[in-house]
């Protein structure tokens, strides 16, 4: 996973512009790959396109966050929703 580390986190800071956010979805990414793994039968894990289904995990993540701080801003009229993450 380590691989992926590095381009999740480039891929990441490019969708949310924030460092810190990069990171947390990073781990994110990660956690929820782990878990899912844990559900898959071998034959689908040999099958797995892993690096895709990283990014699609990452992107996925990004966009929740984006959405979370879109909320927040809306309801409370916060100009950075960063507490959120």
């Amino acid at each position: 996973m380590l691989v992926y580390q590095h381009r999740l986190y480039a891929f990441a800071l490019r969708q949310v512009g924030n460092a810190q956010d990069a990171e947390d979805i990073v781990q994110e990414t990660f956690l929820r790959a782990h878990h899912a793994l844990k559900d898959y039968s071998a034959s689908r894990i040999r099958t797995l396109q892993l690096r895709q289904w990283l990014y699609k995990i990452t992107l996925l993540s990004a966009l929740a966050l984006s959405n979370r701080c879109r909320w927040v801003t809306l309801i409370s009229g916060a100009a950075n929703c960063r507490f959120l993450a």
